[in-house]
This record gives structure tokens, sequence and C-alpha cells, in this order.
């Protein structure tokens, strides 16, 4: 069998349908004296995200551009933005002066006036114990070492929060107990809050009670540094498996369970530019995208993402808002759409049939 017969043999099993008149006409004729097997495949099917691949699919347009054999120049716009630390703590060298350029004392007399004010809206609706009466108005050191035992208790870890306080000589943490008693923990912890729920509509958001504070650091991390032109858009996951209506579930990734956000992050050092926790509000994942690139649109930057966000529709959004954006393409059957939508001359025969050969190559791959 020579070159041309496998060639024609490896598109006829999945392509019977794009055969030309040349080959229909051929095949009535050599009938008698050879005959071609064609087997038949059982098909794969692509599971892709419901509301991404329902977008891409209706906004595919036709494309009328000439195929050349030449590539044209691509002409990038400067960068327009400026770049660096915007505000400078007063030491370099001191690390709570760094920390508080991203946690000031505002944040934490927020988190004072709403746990107290929480108190007193829950203390005649639930049942408390005696020792939770006797209540006292959370203050600003108090709720600062309360934050600081939260931290320590990621690099100390118990099998139950009552192990930090136990006096048990084999498991004790005799540092918890000199900063906070177990009880007085328990009742920041009981009544730490956010947000006022007197202003909570019944149609809020399902972020609405910690939205406040999400707010604030999306403004603390765009005013403290502007990053460079190279920005990254990717994901991340925060573990948790507990009972969370916003939680997600992925068994492709090693943190299967938790809530997911979307990052817009520096390239060059990751710094965290600006996210956007997934809240299940049905949003289409071009408006997400928007959401996240906003302060930094009509600046030029170069915003690199991988197969999940990139698409043809995102890349014109990127184009109207003044960025360019790179990436890998997996969606191969919206890819091939815009190959039959274009006019082919024989000279470039062999581009198609090389891209057709990518996506069965790519096809079998998955069904090793």
């Amino acid at each position: 069998m020579n070159g041309k017969d496998s060639l024609g043999e490896c598109y006829l099993d999945d392509l019977s349908d794009c055969l030309d008149c040349r080959s229909a006409s051929s095949s009535d004729d050599e009938s008698d004296s050879s005959s071609i097997v064609i087997r038949k495949r059982r098909p794969v099917p692509l599971i892709y995200s419901d509301s991404e691949d329902e977008d891409m699919n209706n906004n595919v347009e036709d494309n009328n551009d000439t195929w050349s054999t030449n590539d044209k120049s691509i002409i990038l716009e400067p960068f327009e933005g400026s770049s660096g630390v915007k505000i400078m703590p007063s030491s370099s060298e001191s690390v709570m002066d760094i920390v508080n350029l991203f946690i000031g004392s505002d944040l934490i007399e927020h988190f004072v006036r709403e746990s107290n004010r929480y108190h007193y809206q829950i203390v005649e609706k639930y049942r408390i114990t005696s020792k939770t009466k006797k209540w006292k108005d959370v203050t600003v050191t108090e709720m600062k070492k309360f934050l600081g035992l939260i931290i320590l208790m990621g690099q100390v870890k118990k099998d139950i929060l009552y192990d930090y306080w136990s006096t048990d000589p084999s498991i004790e943490t005799p540092f918890f107990s000199k900063v906070m008693s177990r009880n007085r923990f328990l009742q920041i912890m009981q009544s730490w809050h956010f947000c006022n729920n007197n202003d909570i509509s019944p149609n809020s958001h399902r972020l609405v009670k910690v939205q406040p504070v999400i707010d604030y650091f999306k403004e603390k991390f765009n005013n403290v540094y502007k990053p460079d032109q190279q920005l990254s858009l990717d994901e991340c996951v925060i573990p948790w498996r507990d009972r969370l209506s916003i939680k997600t579930y992925n068994p492709a990734k090693i943190t299967k369970y938790g809530i997911l956000v979307r990052v817009l992050s520096e390239a060059r050092t990751g710094y965290v530019s600006n996210f956007c926790v997934y809240a299940a509000d049905g949003k289409k994942l071009e408006e997400t995208v928007l959401s996240v690139i906003g302060p930094y649109k009509n600046m030029w930057h170069h915003i690199y993402q991988d197969n999940y966000y990139n698409s043809v529709n995102i890349a014109k959004i990127f184009l109207k808002i003044n960025c360019d954006c790179a990436g890998r393409f997996e969606r191969t059957e919206v890819f091939l759409k815009y190959f039959k939508r274009s006019s082919f001359q024989e000279a470039n025969i062999n581009f198609l049939e090389m891209a057709i050969f990518y996506y069965k190559y790519g096809i079998m791959a998955k069904e090793m």
C-alpha cells in the first residue's frame, strides 16, 4: 500500500461524509475489483463546561480570511500601564509594616464592630450556655489575638479545637492558653461576623455575608502594587469538604472539594492582582473573565491562560478592551468549524489534511 492509499484509509473512518465527488465516482467503478473495509470506531463523548461550550458554539462567525503560506507580522501595542509598588511600607524590613499594607486597622475595626453587633442580634434568638452569657464586647486587641491564633492553627495541627487548650503533657500547646482562654476564643468565634444582617435582602447573592471582606482585599491588592504587562489568568481551589452551598467538586484535581477562585496574577512574581470567588450564580464564563480583568483593561496587558479560558470569543473580547492574550486551544470541534466555513484552494489542502490528522490523533490519544 502506497503512502497516498494509507493517508486515505486514515481519514475514511470518521470523515466518510466529507468525501468529494471524485472519490465517490471512483468507488462505484472499482467496486467489483477492490473494496475498502471501513472499520467503525465507537464515538468518544467530549465533556466540556456546558455554559462555555454553548456560548462558543452560538457565537461562531463566518471566517472568510484568505489563507497564505506567509505569516502576517504581529503588531503589539506598547504597554500603557504603570507597574510597581504604589504604597510603600514604613519600613521595608518590618514584617508588621508589610502586613499592615493589606490587613489594616480599618479591617480589624470592621470585624470588631460587626461581631459585637451580631452577638446582640442572636442573643435573643438562640439558646446559649451560661458561660456565653458572660459576654463583654470584643476589642481590637482581642480580635488581633483571635486572628493570630487562627493563623497559628494552620501551622500546629490538632484533631479537635479543644486540643489547643489541652493540659495533657503529650499534646499540650501552652502558647494558646497564654494568649487567650478557650472560653473567650469560642465566644468570639461564635459571634465573628462581617456584615450587618439587617441590611441583607431576601434575594441577596450567596457571598453577601463575606462580600465586604472580598471587596476589601481586592482594593488592597489593586492599590498597593500594579502588575507588569504579563498577567496570568488561572484558578485555584481552597480546600473545603464540609457543608457549603458554593463548594465545587472536580475529580480531575488533586484538591477535589473546595471553593473555586479565579485568579488574575502577575506572571513574573505570582502576585495576586484580582480574584473572583465562584458562587454558582449562573454567570457566563465571559462575564466572569471580564469581571476579573476589569481593573486592568485598556492598558494592553498580555494575558496568558490555559485551554479552559482561552477561546476565539474571549480573544475577541480582550481585543475590544485593549488586551492581548495567549494560550492553548483544546476545543477542537469549534476549531474545525472555522475550517469548514473557510474557502480552501487546491494548494491549501495539505494544511487541512494536517489539521485533521492532529485532530484525529488527539481523539485517539484520549482513548488510549
